[in-house]
Formats: structure tokens, sequence, C-alpha cells
């Protein structure tokens, strides 16, 4: 040690290090302070002494008071942005989205045999050099933990890995308690002696106080969820809790999140020997380390080998990309053909982790719902590629899954007593599909899902097994995209030619699907050398559709899932209601139409500050907005003719706002879709005590095919053409006959 004094010593350089706050992943140390280490111990008082204070400081006084600002001027959100009302609170933090993908998917304390069979089941005969017994014990020791994990896991013993230390930052909070650390304790890592979290393979943790598992196994999950937001093809990760005196090893992937039970290996020589052969056969195993084995990066390029090809995803192909812990971890991405097996020039790869349904359920899932729409010749859609390829299969010929469920486990992020962290999608998308609140926007940062639900359904366990696949489909360009430089004549022309598409998926096959989730990112608009199903080309449609993976039977009254799915901002108001519904209709997906329709004519494709500053932006993108403030807002603009000028069409763009025609078509479709009530006595008596003919009325056209008609017209009308009416009138010609619920019943009354 040199005997200097300590103020006298030279200063070593800063590394680089990990940072979930940066959108680069690496930021310099400042904020960080090292361990103590074998050479240079540091005492609990000296730490102490180095805290750094409040937010009061003069370098803060100007920082919003919902952040702490680090000497680095690094930001990061504070536990006092929760608003707690009652059961439900509302959290924008990364904490609250991270416990929303993860309600009910976690479990804890497996035993370890459990553990192995399922999770490390990958992994084969342990290799014959493993790592000392003696040396991990030595890590379980009270003092110099680092430099004992390194002695432990030296470059020798690594082999393609290494090793590198995160430290910890603290700050005060409004309890004197801690922050959530902004980076991971260790990792292990390839590459560089500077990683990124695109290098990282496993994930520590490590506390030498009696922390609550559960908390620090949120922070790993923290962590984990960088991994997989910068490794977007990872199918898998793994890690270890250091909690003294124990040890937990940890696994995630797009379907569950887990930690096994408590290891004293610094006791007990049997768990001592469990963590060491975890250890080898992660090292000696690079395989199996949850990268894809079929993903390759070279520089700027990524190489996916897929449908007996390799597909180049070209550098800036990505057109969509929600990265999720534990769920769908959707990624959109034009592609180039290496091996020239396609013809098809411009290609997009939809990469997603469906939910796997069993096989009866209904509908089933999207790759199923597109080999029967193929099957049934329905025109207009993308041309899907090797659609018989789009579910991924390993070398064994099996399907790419996430892992199965323990039995009789308990879920690990159980529900806080005080602040409740949740996900608003929970009773209005499919299943446990993370959904964005408005991902049509497409403006600014990416918006953090609002959080919603009671706090008893919190701990409900759930099993949610997910399979990897693949579509590829012909390109064709987003609607906001294309909308840039066009008016509302063209805008028109998309959305009608969508609708004939949609109402041939809903007529054709001999059980059709209402789309479900119609949106301004689901609609595209075909371009030249797009290829359409069934021979159709731009010139034949001007709109499309994609995503039918949260679709309904076409008679809407039988679904695997809620009715209540669909991407909120653009939902029709009674779906969004606490008030049962008897099926999905046209009627629903025909007022997410007509959202679209005002979303686009409200764009500020120049000023997004602007455009957030409108009515409808306001209510749609804050995220502390419930789902009934969007029934009110909805109702209030759109049942009332002076509320909706004065509230959406005062704020359309001038190419819409100065289009009479446009704006007569648009009244007329509200009108359609949300007639005014009368104040007539006689009416609301009718409509009180007159239940059972109105529910004669009704029941003459469940599925609203009348009121879709209806609407197709007036756009028409708006276009001088009749091109929606011929279309729908040549589809009813040629539609199968089906069976529905209504049409089951009345053959059981035949028999009889």
């Amino acid at each position: 040690m040199d005997d200097k004094p300590r103020h006298l010593r030279p200063r070593t350089a800063k590394r680089k290090v990990i940072d979930a706050t940066d959108n680069d992943s690496v930021v310099d140390s400042g904020t960080k302070r090292r361990r103590a280490s074998v050479r240079e111990p540091s005492s609990t008082a000296k730490k102490a002494r180095k805290r750094r204070t409040s937010p009061q400081d003069k370098g803060a006084k100007n920082a919003s008071p919902s952040f702490y600002r680090t000497p680095s001027t690094k930001r990061m959100t504070s536990h006092a942005s929760m608003i707690n009302q009652g059961t439900v609170v509302y959290a924008t933090d990364m904490e609250a989205q991270i416990a929303a993908e993860a309600r009910g998917v976690t479990r804890k304390n497996i035993p370890w045999d459990t553990f192995r069979s399922i999770y490390l089941s990958d992994f084969g005969a342990k290799p014959q050099q493993e790592l000392a017994v003696n040396s991990v014990r030595k890590v379980g020791e009270e003092q110099l933990f680092w430099g004992r994990l390194r002695q432990l896991l030296s470059d020798e013993a690594l082999c393609d890995l290494k090793l590198f230390y995160g430290g910890t930052k603290t700050l005060p909070d409004a309890n004197k308690g801690k922050e959530v650390p902004s980076k991971p304790d260790f990792v292990l890592h390839v590459g560089e002696d500077s990683p990124t979290w695109a290098d990282v393979d496993l994930l520590f943790e490590h506390t030498r106080s009696q922390e609550v598992v559960t908390k620090k196994f949120s922070q790993w999950l923290r962590g984990a969820w960088s991994v997989f937001h910068h490794q977007p093809f990872r199918r898998h990760l793994y890690g270890i809790m250091f909690i003294k005196p124990r040890a937990y090893v940890c696994y995630a992937d797009h379907g569950c999140a887990v930690y096994s039970e408590p290891l004293y290996f610094a006791t007990n020589i049997q768990h001592t020997q469990l963590l060491v052969d975890f250890l080898t056969w992660f090292i000696a195993n690079p395989g199996y380390r949850g990268r894809d084995p079929t993903v390759e990066k070279e520089e700027d390029w990524t190489y996916i080998r897929h449908a007996g090809t390799t597909w180049a995803e070209l550098p800036k192909g990505p057109l969509c990309y929600r990265p999720c812990l534990v769920g769908r971890n959707i990624r959109v991405a034009l592609v180039k053909d290496q091996g020239a097996k396609f013809p098809e020039k411009r290609v997009v790869m939809k990469s997603t982790w469906e939910e796997k349904l069993p096989p009866e359920s209904s509908p089933p899932s999207e790759v199923e719902v597109l080999e029967i729409l193929l099957k049934a010749n329905v025109r207009g859609l993308p041309q899907p590629c090797a659609l018989e390829s789009a579910i991924v299969r390993d070398d064994g010929n099996l399907e790419v899954e996430t892992r199965s469920f323990p039995e009789n486990c308990e879920v690990a992020l159980s529900a806080p007593n005080t602040n409740l962290m949740a996900k608003m999608q929970a009773s209005f998308v499919s299943s446990h599909t993370s959904k964005p609140l408005a991902p049509g926007a497409n403006v600014g940062e990416p918006l953090v899902p609002r959080v919603k639900i009671q706090r008893q359904q919190f701990n409900e366990p759930l099993e949610v097994r997910r399979r990897l696949t693949r579509v590829l489909m012909s390109y064709c360009v987003p609607l906001k995209e294309a909308m840039r430089s066009r008016g509302p004549e063209s805008l028109m022309r998309i959305i009608r030619d969508a609708m004939i598409t949609y109402y041939e998926a809903y007529k054709l096959p001999e059980f059709g699907f209402i789309h479900g989730d119609i949106s301004i990112e689901n609609i595209l608009v075909p371009v030249e050398g797009c290829v359409l199903t069934g021979g159709l080309t731009y010139k034949d449609r001007r709109g499309t559709l994609i995503d039918w993976n949260l679709c309904f039977n076409a008679h809407g009254a039988s679904s695997s899932r809620t009715f209540r799915s669909g991407t909120p901002a653009f939902m029709a108001p009674a779906l969004l209601q606490d008030e049962p519904i008897s099926r999905r209709t046209l009627g629903h997906d025909m007022e997410s139409f007509f959202t679209v329709i005002i979303w686009i004519a409200t764009l500020d494709f120049t000023d997004e500050a602007a455009f957030r500053a409108k009515p409808l932006a306001t209510v749609m993108l804050d995220n502390k907005k419930t789902p009934m403030d969007i029934v009110a807002n909805k109702g209030y603009w759109f049942e009332h003719r002076g509320h909706f000028m004065k509230s959406v069409t005062n704020f359309f763009e001038h190419p819409y706002r100065d289009d009479v025609r446009f704006l007569t078509c648009l009244f007329k479709l509200r009108e359609i879709l949300y007639p005014s009530e009368t104040s007539d006595l006689n009416t609301f008596l009718s409509s009180s005590f007159g239940k059972e003919d109105n529910k004669v009325t009704e029941d003459a056209d469940p599925m609203k095919e009348a009121l879709f008609r209806e609407c197709m017209k007036e756009i028409d009308d708006y276009l001088h053409e009749t091109k929606g009416r011929d279309e729908m009138q040549w589809i009813d010609s040629n539609t199968l006959a089906r069976r529905t619920p209504e049409s089951l019943v009345q053959e059981g009354k035949r028999v009889d």
C-alpha cells in the first residue's frame, strides 16, 4: 500500500460504467464510489462521510422537485412522484413499469431441484474443470466481498467472460433511505473492459444488510429490463443475488421471472457445490447463456437466420421497437434477404413473443389467423413470406418457448402496502400483452404506460407461456409517415380501403375475425413495389391492416380474451367503461377508425409541443388519466355538435380544417356513431320500461353491420366514388355460411 497520505495519492482514472438512465448505456463514473478492496479497506464511517448531500444544495436548486440531481447532473426519478389514491396508485417510473410487466408471472423460493430441471435444463454434463469450492465459500464471508469475488472469477476462470464492478449509487430520499441503484452491482460480460448493456450476460446484486429479498429482486429486474432493452433478440437472462449470508439464482425470460430457494453457500457445503455447479455450467456453455443463436451482430448490421436463409436487418431498418422484460417484446424492422431466396425487394420482419394459446382457443394466435385469412383469399393484406416458418423452432424442431412455471410457489412481486404498482392495461388489453398508452402518437420520447389496478388483483398468480414468432411480410408505409405530405382526401381513401380489407377478413373466412385493435399504428399504406394478398397492388388498395394478435371471432361473442382489448386512446368509450358488454362488434372498431381520422387531422408534423397542447393529445397522452377520463372526454367531444367543433375540429391542421366537405363527412360520421340523446319524455319512458322491445330491435343487427355500411357510404360520398359499397356487396355475395351462436340456437330448435 502507498505510504503517502491519502490526500496526496494520485487519483485512479475514471472508468466507463453501465447506467440505466443513459441512452448510450455508458457514462463516466463520477457518481460512483469504489467499494472496499483487498488493498484499501474502507470503514462504514468513511463511507458515511462521503455520502452526497440531499437535493437541496445549490447544485440542485433548479431541479424539478420530483427528481434528485447527482453530481454529474444525471437525473433519477424519485418515488415521490407516485400518487396514492386509496387502493389504486399511479406511477410512471421504471419500477412501476417492471412491476406492471411482471404482475403475476414471478415466482420465489423455487426448490433447487425444480429450479434446475426447469430453468437450467439446457446445461449438459458438468465440465471436469470447475471453480474452487473453498473460494466460493470465502465469497460469503463478512468482509472483502468484491476482492474475493474477483479472485474466484479471475480472467483465467472466466474464459470469454469478464467481471465488471458497477458500484452503488446512494442518495437520501424523503424517508432517509436508499434510492434504487442506477447500475447493477456486478456483471459478467463479453467484449471490452468497459461494457455496455449490450455486452452483459449475467447480473449480480449484492448487499451486506438483511434486505427483503423481493426488494433486491426488484432491483435485479431493473437491470434485467435494461439488458433486454439493449439486447432485443435475447431469449433469457440469468443472475445471482448475494444477500448476507445467502445466494439466490435468478432467471427471467419473456414469460416469467423467478429466483431459487436460498443457498447458504458459506456454511452449507452442499449449497456451495450447487452454486459452483451453476457458475461452472454458465461459464463453460456460451451457447446457453440466453442470446439467440440464430442472430449475429457485425458492426451496424444484424444477421438473422430464418426460413432457410439469412436476413440482414438494415442499419436504419427498425420501424417499431417496444422492449418488454416479461411480455410480447415487439420488434419490426426492414430486412434484406442475403440468400436471394425471396424475390420481394422490401421485406419487413416482425419478431414477437406471442402468448401461446391452447389449440382449442378462440380465436387462435396471430400466425394461425394469417393462415386462415390467406386460405380464404382475403385480399389486400401485406403478402406474408414463408408463413409456415413463422413459429421459430430450435435444432430439435421444437418451438422456442418461454419456460414453464413451478408448482406451489408464491408470486415474488406482491402488491406493496403503500405504493401499489400495476398497469392500466390489465383490464383492457388481451391477456397479458403489453401495449403503450398511445403508440400512434410517435412523437417525442417513448411513453411509459400509465398504471392502474386494484391491490387485491396484484397477487394473483398467472401462468403465461410465450413462443417466438417471426412473420415476414411485404413492406408498407406507416400511416403517420405517409400522411406527412398528403391531405384529407388521401386520408379518407386510405381509411376506406383499410375498411374494405377489414370487412373481407370479417366476412370471407368460414370463421372470420374482427380486428379488435384499429389504431394509427396498425393501418399501413401500400406503396409501389408492395405485394398484397389476392394479387392486388397499391393502386387497388390504398390502405391495409396489420397486427391481428388482438382479433376476435366474427360473431364477437366468444373469445379467449377480454372484450376490453385494444389501444386505449383509440378504443370505443363503451369498451373502457366498467359496464358489461355482450360482444365485440364492427361498431366498436368503426369508432376506432373514426378516432384515427381525427388523430391524423390533429397531428402537427412540424411542432410536437403544439400537438401535445391540443385537447385530444392532452387527454390521450397524459400518463395519469384514467380510462374513465377518456370516456368522459370522448363523450363530451363526440356526442355534442358544439363541443365536437370547439374541442376537436377547431384544432385540426389547415389542410383538414379548410376542407368543408371533409368536415361535413366527419360530422355525419359522428352522428352515425354517436347519435344525440333526446329529451322527449316518451322516449325516456320507453327506454326505461320497454326493454323487451329494445332487445328485439338491438338483436336485429347484433354486429352493427348496418352501421358499418352506413359509414362506408358517407366516406364514398365524400370521395365521389362507390368503391366501398361495391366491394362490400361483392364480399357479401361471396360469403360462406357461417355458424354463429344465434344460428346454432336456430339449428337446435329445428332439430327439436
